[in-house]
């Protein structure tokens, strides 16, 4: 889960970075934390934007999905098939 986590941050930063284009939250479900770049901690809502340097974090049951320019990143717990 780490790993998935670190993997659409990474690719979350990368296009913030590239385009520095807010990404902005249109969906929260279950656990779903906001990190700010200063340090500030909150629960993600509908309507918070992402900046560079943001993150947001999901729990077990946690879901989000950001709009930025017109593309839909969603982001959730990784289910493994066993």
């Amino acid at each position: 889960m780490k790993r998935s986590l670190f993997c659409v941050a990474l690719l979350l930063a990368g296009a913030m970075i590239a385009a520095a284009t807010p990404a902005d939250i249109t969906y929260t479900e279950g656990d779903t934390t906001l990190r700010l770049k200063t340090g500030k901690i909150q629960d993600a809502q509908i309507g918070d934007s992402l900046n560079t340097g943001d993150s947001l974090k999901t729990g077990s049951d946690g879901q989000a999905e950001l709009n930025q320019k017109g593309v839909t990143i969603k982001i959730a717990r990784e289910r493994c098939s066993r």
